[in-house]
């Protein structure tokens, strides 16, 4: 489904549903978002932690849990596959293991 941010107040006519302003609102019909428009702003755009820079991601990864560094590992290597990165999500999973990391940027 694709989002869209409420701007003004509206009951959907589908659902009878009330949404209000700064709410997300969701849909996949072309023909709904034209019937809303002035009550739904643009498309929302998802992003990711790994859409940033790479000081970024490595900052917004300390603290995750394994599963969530696991889906970001396979999505940074099917996707730009930085190097850096790659070795950090590793080297974190790593020591959530309880496996030393060999480098000595963690341990």
């Amino acid at each position: 489904m694709t989002k869209y941010k409420v701007l003004k107040e509206f009951r959907d006519k589908n659902t009878q549903a009330i949404h209000p302003i700064d709410s997300i609102y969701e849909t996949d019909s072309k023909s709904r978002v034209e019937e809303l428009k002035g009550f739904i702003g643009p498309e929302i755009k998802e992003t990711s932690i790994l859409d940033q820079k790479v000081e970024t991601v490595l900052a917004s990864l300390d603290g995750l849990p394994s599963e969530k560094l696991e889906e970001y590992l396979g999505q940074e290597k099917n996707g730009r596959n930085r190097k850096t990165v790659v070795e950090h999500i590793s080297a974190l999973l790593k020591v959530l293991n309880g496996e030393e990391y060999e480098s000595g940027e963690v341990k």
